[in-house]
């Protein structure tokens, strides 16, 4: 029996997978909406580029993330391993400061000359430590735990989380984990530069996720990451609107939420009125789809802003003179420790394993467009293939992370509150599964129906 009709707003990682994570666990008791303003998987993107596909959005899966190896096992998707073999060189304005070989081997052995042993040892070891740890995320959500605030969640996984919220990186590496300062200064900041645009001031949890791309197992998914919210939402059989969320506004006498939408291509409108809400985009003031709250005795307001992050894919050759190269020794990724608008260069590989490419195809990550004289500098015959500007996480400098409310009123809730911890795949889905039980737990005691769902699953999980 139908209980609740539940519009969710974004299909991204995080309200894909929440439309999802609500039908697992509510069956055919609710009916989704699911409200996408323009297409599915939000800052998953790819682009097509001679018939091959390459990933302009979200790229990179770590081995631990537990959601994202369930769903794609679930799927039957394949996937496509980081390369190891590149060549990479961290270089600030006053030069390079360390290059990788090809040689995992001798990378290693550079990376011990030049950081030491044991800065390297204690940056491993508190890694390990904070992942392991953060696996007793996983363990509350599969119990049915959930919090409405970010500080509850990563308090209930380990209470040292709250700490790493509350010192830079920088200071964080340097007093808590003993590292040098040429290893925070080289190794740290160039993670955090080419996963979120930043430098150390950024907090030490959030610097923390960055670093772990450096220990462990990389992967995509074969054929592009926008694949996973493309079938969680086929999954989750939902009411798909290609809609835009302009206003949502609190009707106090009924205790319900009016939606009102626009039509991407009618520009119709369309209201509908509901008893929950979640919201799975971005709402903060430099959001690119702002939303107006009407009728709420407490202002629905986040705060911070993201950061802007430009991606650019180019085809063709690097100009091996704009770095002082020798063209021959050309490395395959290069990332800008100093305060250059480009954060970084990689060459990119299609998303499906070909033997051979025509073309170079680059990746550049930078703060705002490149001009057409700076692309010519850095290239030889420079082919724009395509360029998204995204708002593509938050600014962790401006950031109070224990401000995050998955709860912003009664019955509205915001997934994305997770990304003020960090902004990662894996963070998003966790944030999701958040907002689910959540909801659940309101449905189905404004319903009256909690007893039922727990001899329910208690059955399945017997049946198991």
């Amino acid at each position: 029996m139908l209980i609740s009709n539940q519009p969710i707003v974004g299909s991204g990682i995080g309200g894909s997978s929440c439309s999802y994570f609500l039908r697992d666990q509510l069956k055919d008791d609710i009916d989704i909406d699911l409200y996408e303003a323009n297409e599915i998987g939000g800052r998953l993107a790819t682009v097509k580029y001679e018939d091959k596909i390459y990933e302009v959005g979200g790229c990179i899966i770590h081995e631990r993330n537990k959601y994202m190896n369930t769903f794609r096992e679930k799927f039957q998707l394949k996937k496509i391993a980081d390369n190891l073999d590149e060549i990479l060189t961290i270089r600030d304005r006053d030069g390079f400061q360390f290059c990788s070989s090809k040689s995992a081997i001798i990378t290693y052995a550079k990376m011990i000359w030049e950081y030491g042993f044991m800065s390297l040892f204690r940056l491993h070891k508190f890694i390990s430590h904070l992942l392991d740890q953060f696996d007793n995320i996983y363990n509350l959500q599969e119990n049915g735990e959930a919090f409405s605030t970010v500080e509850d969640l990563f308090a209930a996984a380990d209470p040292k989380f709250l700490t790493y919220f509350n010192i830079s990186a920088k200071e964080g590496f340097a007093s808590y984990v003993h590292l040098n300062e040429k290893t925070v200064d080289d190794l740290v900041r160039a993670t955090i530069r080419v996963n979120y645009g930043q430098t150390t001031d950024v907090h030490l949890f959030l610097s923390s996720v960055s670093v772990a791309g450096m220990f462990g197992t990389l992967w995509g998914i074969q054929g592009g990451n926008r694949q996973v919210p493309e079938l969680l939402v086929q999954k989750s059989i939902v009411n798909f609107l290609n809609n835009r969320v302009v206003k949502i506004a609190y009707d106090e006498p009924h205790k319900e939420y009016v939606v009102e939408s626009v039509s991407k291509l009618a520009a119709e409108k369309l209201v509908k009125s509901y008893d929950v809400v979640v919201i799975a985009n971005p709402i903060t003031g430099d959001s690119k789809t702002p939303i107006e709250f009407v009728n709420f005795s407490t202002p629905i307001s986040v705060s911070g802003q993201y950061q802007r992050t430009v991606a650019t894919l180019v085809a063709g050759n690097l100009n091996a003179s704009y770095y002082h190269w020798h063209k021959d020794n050309v490395p395959d990724v290069i990332i800008n420790n100093d305060d250059d608008v480009v954060n970084s260069i990689g060459k990119i590989k299609p998303v499906i394993k070909v033997k051979k490419v025509k073309t170079h195809v680059w990746k550049i990550f930078s703060q705002r467009p490149l001009m057409e004289s700076e692309l010519k500098a850095m290239f030889e015959t420079p082919k724009v293939i395509e360029i998204k500007d995204w708002l593509a996480y938050p600014k962790y400098e401006k950031l109070n992370v224990l401000d995050g409310n998955f709860v912003l009123h009664d019955r509205l809730f915001y997934v994305n509150a997770i990304e003020w911890a960090a902004s990662a795949m894996e963070m998003s889905v966790i944030g999701a599964k958040n907002v689910a039980l959540l909801v659940e737990k309101e449905i189905l005691r404004s319903t009256g129906k909690v007893e039922r769902h727990v001899k329910e699953r208690k059955f399945e999980k017997e049946e198991l």
